[in-house]
């Protein structure tokens, strides 16, 4: 019997059991159930404390699944399959949990042989190949020395993706010779770039939301529009799945018109008592499948327009380096003294009450922001060190990342009660608030270090190295600085639970909404897990935000992002191409295009990843737009010898176009401090220059800041921009176009990067049957004849249409 008439079989089967009380079922509050990313002929393993939250999973069976082979591990709280290697496609596990039945979806994806080949290299003993698909681990793939073909070969299966590569010939790495495809890394070099393609080669079906009608008797019906049919025979309602929540729909919810409308309603029961509920549409046959859309409801009624601060989707992020923002209270300015620290690397006078200043002033509310992400406000050492790497310079701990306390804020930032008002401030502003959470490692001065030495790791290796920025080789073991320990959370239970325990208490002593974690791939998932469940567990009404930073592959970063850890990263796979398609003319949008689609199968429609343009470990991206930092060039070294300034009044042009992009982009933006007013540097530290107040800001800056305002004011006042499903119409090296549609309405983004005019003809998928677009600023109207739009677009800008 075919895999899907079995599968067919057995949801109807549970459905039966349930449909005719289904109104009246009361359904446990859990997490949805995320989409899992599994790959054929590979066995998946999957925590469940990672799929939702609960004070037990013993109660968590298997309604089974002929071909996936589910095993539930209760004592160790994990599912198994056994994922066939014929299999592919779209398919939804069915769990019982309370007596309930919960969907999961599962995305299989087909694995694809590559051959890596290159002509033989005279004298060579050793050849790998390594990249973001194996950690970048340049032991694990030799490749085989072929004399009949004259070089070196080796064939590896990947899942259809982007992927970025190297090779080691004698240990010196090199890139491919025979593949001129390459990217920036973000070391000052570049990688090979290798796209593998999926099996099916048509456009894959698309699902895009429709209207939603309120009726009399309190139920919904909702609409969903089908595009992109490339493939063949006749479709039904058995070709789509609709989950409530978790909950799989029965038929009588859910009518095809066999045309490209599929129309679900909606009962009042249906909706959660939380205030939000979630409908997920997928449409999948056999290896052909859609997007799994996501249309959010709030109290039983599509988002509304204006920003409301329902969700984290709601959110605008704005990143302050306290040291460097504003200097509200000179009374506590204390550089260090000594004689080869350069003021770059010393406290500048920025402080707590700098902030809370600006917080008064109303500075950030009115630029549109609703959250501050503040680095870290600990106690930190009152002494300069010398920086391992040569040159070996010197720095100071003003970036906060160097603890020397685990529960005291630093005196130079104003001390415990300038943190007290800076909350106070924020609460009555309703800005939330984000602390910048150091869970890796401490400064040796700190008492964890002095007092429990076995907390911590070891900064030599067995084969007598350092182990020091090792970031992929030791990656959970390997410390930034002799003086900065690693602890060892997996080797000490203690050491885990005092760093949770801190966090605990700094959300009960302040009240801050979440927390922006450092160098997470550095520290275990099950550190995460136990945090988050310890979050869960004494504040299970609040909807606490964590963010990471990781720098890894796909599967690396998205390893953290769940219900059961973190619930999102700053999104660098989307800023690596974000960044080079906006400062390079080779740059591609095509490439964004696929980060961005990636970024969206990876972490969901709704995700709350945090994009970039700027972060205080990367260059800024006006040296690239200008050309004062090269791709092949270490930021952090030229910046210190190299006068990096902003020149050109059209760089402030195309920064505004970056934030058309980054306003309108699934996710939610980060504003990093100064990006508003186009401030330049090159890396650490002088991407972290002094931000500049009053007549220090030029006229150009100024209406940068006004015009990334009314951006952000775009998205606020746009519920499509911060709730809807992403569709690209065009992308080339100078044109993206694309819609975010929700229930509410369906806005057209149009990003011209060229330095000329662009007269554009875009095709708009006729099923939407949009008879007309209205610019959102200003009152332009333009018709679209037979699904086209005809349209001009200035050299260096963004706009946005709404279509009817």
């Amino acid at each position: 019997m075919h895999r899907k008439v079995l599968l067919y079989i057995i949801t109807a089967a549970a459905l039966l059991i349930s449909s005719c009380s289904q109104d009246s079922v009361v359904y446990p509050e859990t997490d949805l159930l995320q989409k899992q990313i599994l790959y054929a002929g590979r066995i998946g393993q999957i925590a469940l404390p990672d799929l939702f939250y609960a004070d037990s999973y013993s109660s968590v069976e298997i309604l089974s699944h002929p071909e996936l082979n589910p095993v539930i591990d209760h004592d160790q709280n994990t599912l198994s399959l056994d994922i066939p290697e014929t299999l592919s496609g779209l398919e939804f596990l069915v769990l019982s949990y309370q007596g309930a039945e919960l969907s999961l979806p599962l995305q299989i994806q087909p694995m694809l042989s590559h051959s890596f080949a290159i002509p033989q290299y005279f004298g060579a003993d050793t050849v790998y190949v390594f990249g973001n698909f194996n950690g970048w681990n340049r032991q694990q793939y030799p490749l085989v020395y072929s004399q009949a073909e004259q070089g070196y070969r080796l064939d590896i299966l990947f899942e259809p993706g982007q992927y970025e590569y190297r090779y080691s010939v004698n240990g010196v790495d090199t890139l491919d010779p025979v593949n001129a495809s390459k990217v920036p890394n973000g070391l000052g070099d570049y990688n090979s770039l290798l796209i593998v393609s999926p099996p099916f080669a048509g456009d894959m079906p698309h699902l895009t939301p429709g209207k939603i009608h309120y009726r009399e008797d309190g139920s919904r019906e909702i609409t969903v529009t089908l595009l992109r049919r490339d493939y063949d025979g006749e479709l039904g309602r058995q070709d789509f799945t609709v989950l409530s929540g978790n909950r799989l729909l029965a038929d009588k919810y859910v009518a095809y018109d066999n045309q490209h409308t599929l129309r679900i309603s909606l009962q009042p029961s249906f909706f959660s008592s939380t205030g939000r509920s979630d409908i997920r549409v997928a449409f999948r046959r056999g290896p052909v499948y859609s997007n799994l859309l996501h249309i959010p409801l709030f109290d039983g009624e599509s988002p509304a327009m204006e920003n409301s601060g329902r969700s984290w989707n709601d959110a605008v992020l704005y990143s302050v380096m306290t040291d460097r923002f504003f200097n509200g209270d000179p009374a506590n300015d204390a550089p260090i003294p000594h004689p080869e620290l350069a003021d770059r690397a010393n406290f500048n006078g920025g402080d707590l009450r700098g902030i809370t200043q600006k917080i008064n002033e109303g500075y950030f509310k009115h630029l549109g922001v609703n959250t501050l992400w503040i680095t870290p406000w600990y106690t930190t050492t009152s002494s300069a060190y010398r920086e391992y790497p040569e040159p070996h310079r010197w720095f100071s701990g003003y970036h906060g990342y160097w603890p020397t306390a685990p529960r005291s804020v630093e005196a130079r930032f104003g001390g415990e009660e300038a943190l007290e008002e800076l909350m106070a401030a924020a609460e009555q502003q309703g800005i939330r608030i984000l602390m910048d959470f150091v869970s890796n490692h401490v400064h040796e001065e700190h008492p964890y270090f002095q007092e429990h030495r076995d907390w911590f790791g070891e900064v030599e290796l067995p084969d007598g190295r350092m182990n020091l920025r090792l970031w992929d080789e030791q990656r959970l073991t390997t410390w930034f600085e002799p003086y900065l320990p690693s602890f060892d959370h997996l080797g000490s239970s203690d050491a885990m639970q005092a760093v949770v325990d801190d966090a605990i208490w700094w959300m009960k002593s302040y009240g801050v909404a979440g927390f922006r974690h450092d160098a997470v791939k550095h520290v275990p998932n099950e550190f995460w897990r136990e945090l988050t469940r310890r979050i869960r567990q004494e504040f299970p009404e609040q909807d606490v935000y964590q963010v990471g930073e990781t720098f890894g592959d796909w599967n690396l970063v998205s390893s953290y992002v769940n219900p059961g850890q973190l619930s999102a990263q700053f999104n660098f796979n989307q800023y690596w191409p974000a960044r080079y398609c906006f400062s390079e003319v080779d740059g591609d949008f095509s490439d964004l295009q696929k980060a961005m689609e990636k970024s969206i199968e990876v972490y969901g429609q709704l995700n709350v990843m945090a994009n970039i343009m700027d972060s205080h470990d990367q260059p800024r991206l006006p040296a690239y737009m200008e050309g004062d930092l090269l791709w092949n060039e270490n930021g952090s070294e030229v910046s210190w010898t190299r006068d990096i300034q902003v020149d050109k009044s059209s760089t402030y042009d195309r920064i505004a176009l970056y934030y058309s992009y980054l306003v309108s982009s699934p996710g939610i933006p980060l504003i990093y401090y100064g990006n508003e007013i186009g401030m330049t540097g090159g890396g650490d530290p002088d991407n972290r220059r002094m931000m500049r107040w009053g007549e220090a800001v030029r006229p150009d800056e100024a209406r940068l800041r006004t015009r990334i305002t009314g951006l952000l004011g775009l998205r606020n006042r746009h519920s499509a921009l911060r709730y809807g499903d992403f569709l690209p119409l065009q992308a080339d090296k100078e044109i993206f176009a694309y819609l975010r549609s929700d229930l509410n309405e369906t806005v057209m983004v149009l990003l011209n990067k060229s330095a000329e005019l662009k007269v554009l003809e875009i095709a708009v998928p006729e099923e939407l049957a949009f008879e007309t677009a209205e610019a959102i600023s200003g009152s332009a109207v333009f018709q679209l004849e037979n699904s086209l739009l005809h349209i001009e677009i200035p050299p260096y800008s963004g706009s946005f249409l709404n279509l009817r």
